[in-house]
């Protein structure tokens, strides 16, 4: 190993035109390749194949087209304006989506009703889009944009009024994709502002952190063509894994060239600089690939194929990420260096006064680890899970606003749970079963539009309005129930007690809260047995790279802290363990574990732990807190609950800390040892 590192080091010396121009004619094949990737984004890959909640809701879309339905809300002066409006709008939205239904108003004989409150300041109109699984996000995307464009423009003729739109999840994962996606191009640059000044500070120098781009965007696009040939579709979950592969390379490149700039700055030459860093910082970097990748691929156990791609993809990229960092990073740092004078790069001093006060003071900080750990035992065993999906969606959405006015004028919840009836029979056994149920609040059926003389529901059926049928009948003479619960459809306790009392009327049970209860249930369950089976792997990775049971105990003790500190933080400060944060997780255990293996390695192999946090101290230092700056930029310039949840922030800052504090004082025990 160390003769190829050796033979290498010259060849990219000598040749590093040669290695450049390879690198970069690889990069332009592999975006080629990487252009025709599919996305697909359909909900489908949140649940795994076979899922009872997925085909019952998928056998629903088929007879019924869709269940899910978005309210347009209309308020201000004027009732014949508000009813001109609906009819514009109605048929603007079934010019551009002719398979929708829309009903704003009821024809019955000569009469015909309007949804309208009591106080007659608010009307209704329903929509349902007809929005399929298979190209959902397009769909879904196309259809609102097309209605909120054909409001606002309608308005412009209707001075006096004000309409909006409105209708539980469906409406609100919309909202808030856009809000997501809104603050990411801010955060890419100041997140690549603050880490060029972080170089700048570190190597004094802009050069070399700027040629690292190359390596850097070879790894993503390596790992992009890699994923477009063996795939053949990716989820957003994969294509957001990208963007992490952006992170984790950016890490191997400040680890490199810190350790390249301490052997410069012993007066080592180019050659032996190379070398020295590939050998020994390099390994730590194998071994922290290995580690990360083992967090990716326990994803594989997931029962969500969404997960099970996003860690094939992710691992293979981290090891693909290392490699582009490997193979052209020395050929570019001759190019920019050879026959230059290096000049020193700044000292992290401080750091060498943290490693000596761990070494000196190591028992102190050991147990007061412990003591805090024992104090937050009990908010560890007691942390609260939240199961409100509503968390995950940001508070200030316009469709949010609209729905608290129409609950406040109709006193109406759009979060239905629907349920499909063979016949007449069944949906009327439904009904019975389900206005004396305790859990449900209100029962719509085709029933409210029937007589009460069961003999003439059927011929009175064919004789109702095709807006009424086209929203209650299926394709094949299904019928659907659309019922509200008499509680918080986003607390999974009781929606679990709802969908045990339906499923025994009917296996048909759908709607928004059953598939998104559906969806959390798994995905929690997922990012638990991913986190055990992430802990298993690294640490018997660690184990076979150190071949000691004691190094790779303490090396690992960091991660696990810090995990444990998380949730006795969340339970200690009233905050809940949402989907998000439970996801945040086995991430923190993969992004965490990195740099206790550098420090580990480092100290180990010197016995100098004031100069180890000197020098890998200072990249571990440097790495970390421009992954902090990243998550941190999300927090300023996104209010996406998703993105700006504490759980990963404060479980990297405590990664760090520990990383730096406790991992020192540990393995000096050991040393003494």
């Amino acid at each position: 190993m160390k003769s190829f590192v050796k033979q290498y080091i010259r060849f990219s010396i000598k040749h590093h035109k040669l290695v450049v121009g390879i690198a970069v004619i690889l990069l332009a094949v592999c975006i080629a390749i990487a252009a025709t990737v599919t996305v697909d984004n359909s909900i489908e890959g949140l649940l795994p194949t076979g899922n009872p909640v997925l085909e019952a809701i998928e056998r629903m879309e088929g007879e019924f087209d869709s269940q899910d339905e978005i309210i347009v809300a209309i308020v201000g002066d004027g009732a014949t304006a508000a009813k001109n409006f609906m009819s514009i709008l109605a048929a603007r939205v079934l010019l551009e989506n002719p398979a929708a239904n829309v009903l704003y108003r009821l024809e019955l004989g000569d009469s015909a009703t309007y949804f309208v409150s009591d106080s007659g300041s608010m009307y209704l109109m329903t929509i349902a889009p007809n929005i399929g699984f298979a190209n959902f996000e397009y769909d879904r995307n196309l259809f609102f944009t097309r209605t909120q464009t054909a409001i606002d423009e309608i308005l412009a003729d209707f001075p006096s009024l004000e309409a909006g739109m409105t209708g539980g999840v469906l409406i609100w994962d919309y909202e808030s994709d856009k809000v997501m996606m809104d603050g990411f191009f801010l955060t890419a640059i100041v997140t690549l502002a603050i880490t060029l000044g972080l170089f700048a500070l570190s190597f004094k120098r802009f050069i070399l952190p700027l040629i690292t781009a190359l390596p850097l965007v070879l790894g993503v696009a390596l790992s992009a063509a890699f994923a477009t040939l063996f795939f053949d579709y990716l989820n957003f979950f994969a294509m957001f894994a990208m963007v992490l592969l952006l992170g984790l390379g950016l890490d191997y490149a400040i680890h490199i060239l810190a350790r390249y700039g301490e052997e410069r700055s012993k007066g080592n030459s180019l050659e032996d600089s190379l070398v020295t860093t590939l050998q020994q910082t390099g390994m730590a970097m194998i071994v922290g690939t290995t580690t990360s990748m083992a967090t990716f691929l326990a994803f594989l156990f997931a029962q969500t194929t969404a997960f099970e791609q996003v860690g094939l993809v992710s691992a293979v990229g981290i090891l693909l990420a290392m490699l582009s960092q490997f193979a052209v990073t020395p050929a570019l740092i001759a190019w920019a260096d050879q026959g230059k004078q290096h000049s020193k790069g700044t000292t992290f001093t401080f750091m060498g006064s943290i490693g000596r006060f761990c070494a000196k003071r190591n028992g102190i900080i050991t147990i007061a680890t412990f003591i805090i750990m024992a104090a937050l035992f009990t908010s560890v065993r007691n942390v609260p899970i939240s199961g409100d999906l509503t968390m995950m969606f940001p508070d200030d959405l316009p469709s949010i606003a609209w729905q608290m006015k129409v609950q406040e004028e109709f006193d109406f919840n759009p979060d239905e749970i629907t349920l499909m009836a063979t016949d007449l029979d069944a949906m009327a056994y439904f009904i019975y079963r389900l206005e004396a149920s305790p859990t449900i609040a209100t029962v719509e059926s085709v029933a409210q539009f029937l007589p009460e003389e069961r003999a003439l529901w059927k011929p009175t059926l064919e004789m109702l309005p095709t807006a009424i049928t086209e929203r209650f009948v299926g394709n094949t003479g299904y019928l659907l129930l659309r019922v509200t619960a008499a509680g918080d459809v986003w607390d999974s306790s009781f929606m679990a007690d709802v969908r045990e009392e339906l499923t025994a009327l009917t296996p048909y049970v759908g709607g928004m809260p059953v598939l998104m209860n559906e969806i959390m249930s798994i995905v929690m369950a997922d990012a638990i047995l991913c986190s055990i089976i992430a802990s298993i792997a690294i640490f018997v990775m660690l184990l076979l790279m150190f071949r000691s049971f004691k190094y790779a105990l303490i090396t690992f003790l960091p991660v696990a802290i810090a995990v444990f500190l998380l949730l006795g933080l969340l339970s200690l400060f009233g905050a809940e363990l949402t989907i998000a944060s439970g996801l945040s997780i086995p991430l923190v255990i993969g992004l965490g574990i990195s740099g206790a293996v550098h420090i580990t390695y480092r100290i180990r192999a010197t016995e100098d732990i004031a100069g180890s946090l000197v020098h890998t101290g200072k990249a571990v230092l440097i790495s970390e807190v421009t992954t902090l700056v990243a998550f941190g930029s999300l927090m300023l310039f996104t209010s996406h609950p998703a993105l700006t949840g504490l759980g990963m922030e404060v479980a990297l800052g405590l990664c760090l800390v520990l990383n730096l504090i406790l991992l020192p004082a540990v393995l000096r025990f050991a040393q003494r040892k």
